[in-house]
């Protein structure tokens, strides 16, 4: 699926109304009727122009991703006000897509066209050193920024840049503050403030294992807890998480 050019023109305006929803409402999927309110239309149109609310979602991903992409070419990080709304979306279709099989494909092939900007800003950045980069480096790397998108959960932005580039050094096996990011990012002198002390490269290294075991494939395990286990009956469930064999 190419995420360049896309004419659905519903789909375009719905990214705007559930990026403003997400930012109230949180990673849940909003309710089609905030979403019709942002849109300034009514739930039975949307439905009309979607035909269901999961086809909503897939088509409006489609959307974002074309977006999406523009958004990313500049900057893996980017720091306008309409990106990070949109950035928001994005991180909250990773939580919508684990319940939606056709929305996680589509989410897939998004993920691949963002590791593809991932590499183009790595050759931009290191040159000739960028080519030894293999698909599990750059994979953590995605991992890695994918995290930061959201500058509520990383709002210091320099610290982020730095922590991405730091990591990108170390995957590449460079000496910190070799290269610097890409220009526009951040200017020569922070750079090497924000990646001077061991804490950065300490954190660099906290990141890079824990990108790692994000992309292990895992089995997860839910347990029905009895009544009697329930702390004051409250959860009903416990989820576990563990790696899967060989």
């Amino acid at each position: 699926m190419e995420f360049t050019q896309h004419a659905d023109f519903p789909a375009h305006d719905t990214v705007r109304s559930l990026s403003h929803a997400v930012e109230q409402d949180g990673l849940q999927s909003p309710p089609l009727r905030a979403v019709a309110r942002m849109a300034n239309c009514s739930p039975s149109t949307l439905i009309n122009w979607f035909g269901s609310k999961a086809s909503m979602h897939r088509r409006t991903l489609i959307a974002l991703g074309c977006r999406w992409r523009q958004d990313l070419y500049p900057d893996l990080l980017p720091d306008d006000p309409p990106a990070l709304l949109r950035a928001r979306l994005r991180v909250a279709y990773d939580e919508l897509a684990r319940a939606d099989p056709e929305l996680a494909e589509v989410l897939d092939q998004l993920g691949e066209a963002e590791r593809e900007l991932v590499v183009h800003h790595l050759r931009l950045t290191y040159g000739p050193a960028a080519e030894g980069l293999d698909a599990e480096a750059v994979a953590i790397l995605h991992a890695l920024v994918s995290r930061l998108w959201d500058e509520r959960a990383h709002p210091d932005r320099m610290a982020a840049r730095a922590l991405l580039w730091r990591t990108a050094e170390a995957l590449l096996g460079l000496s910190p503050g070799g290269s610097g990011p890409p220009e526009g990012g951040m200017s020569a002198g922070s750079v090497d403030d924000a990646r001077s002390g061991s804490a950065a490269a300490r954190r660099a290294g906290e990141l890079v294992a824990a990108a790692r075991a994000a992309q292990e494939p895992r089995i997860t395990i839910i347990r029905t807890l009895a009544p009697a286990d329930r702390v004051g009956g409250g959860q009903a469930s416990e989820i576990e998480e563990l790696p899967r064999a060989g």
